[in-house]
């Protein structure tokens, strides 16, 4: 089996695209946002034709930051949705509920600028391949877009901007705060997406329906 951790987010949509999983899964650790990632999850998989499956643990009470519903200290010098051990913990869970479904590959949207996370670095996933490999035969953990930024993979992906507007990635509520790093990172991206898309579209060549039209508007 090969399964993607799908949190409903721009990236791991891309990566259902890509890749075309046997199983998405969603896991509902206790974060406030998890109701919102579940919904888009559930939607976006049912649009494209992928099963889904939504895993339940408490672990809100081992969580901090702002996915908690409690503001880091910002002293710290940590990002606002800094949770300790978070990928870690998503991908144990993934593999301990997919052991014996014959897992073989783990997939997560891991990309370039979550190296701002310790585990979001190549040495983690790396270690964390290791780990999981004592006890799964023949697994391996897979990031796609581990080196290349947001945009990239969406330009790599050819995700339909439709599917990207069902996307979720805030990191403080249900519904999109449009002021958390989650939210504005989508926003920002949408915009840059909006500018290309319009660039493209401008320097265009029209399709032989387009002339064909134009020609017979000019003859009316």
């Amino acid at each position: 089996m090969k399964a993607l951790l799908f949190s409903g987010g721009v990236e791991s949509t891309c990566l259902a695209v890509m890749t075309k999983p046997d199983l998405a899964v969603t896991i509902d650790y206790g974060q406030v946002c998890a109701p919102g990632e579940i919904r888009a999850a559930k939607h976006i998989a049912s649009l494209i034709g992928m099963s889904h499956r939504v895993i339940e643990v408490s672990l809100g009470h081992l969580g901090s930051g702002e996915m908690t519903g409690v503001p880091s200290d910002d002293a710290s010098g940590r990002v606002p949705e800094h949770w300790p051990f978070r990928n870690q913990m998503l991908l144990t869970v993934a593999a301990m509920a997919l052991a014996d479904c014959d897992l073989r590959e783990l997939i997560i949207g891991t990309v370039l600028t979550d190296r701002v996370h310790n585990d979001g670095t190549p040495d983690f996933l790396s270690a964390m391949e290791r780990l999981l490999q004592t006890q799964l035969a023949d697994f391996r953990l897979s990031a796609p877009a581990l080196t290349i930024t947001t945009d990239d993979l969406v330009r790599r992906s050819s995700v339909d901007r439709d599917l990207l507007g069902w996307t979720f990635s805030c990191h403080r509520a249900q519904v999109a705060c449009g002021a958390c790093r989650g939210c504005n990172k989508s926003l920002e991206l949408f915009a840059r997406l909006d500018r290309e898309d319009g660039d493209a579209f401008a320097t265009k060549p029209p399709s032989e329906s387009e002339v064909s039209s134009r020609s017979i508007l000019r003859n009316l």
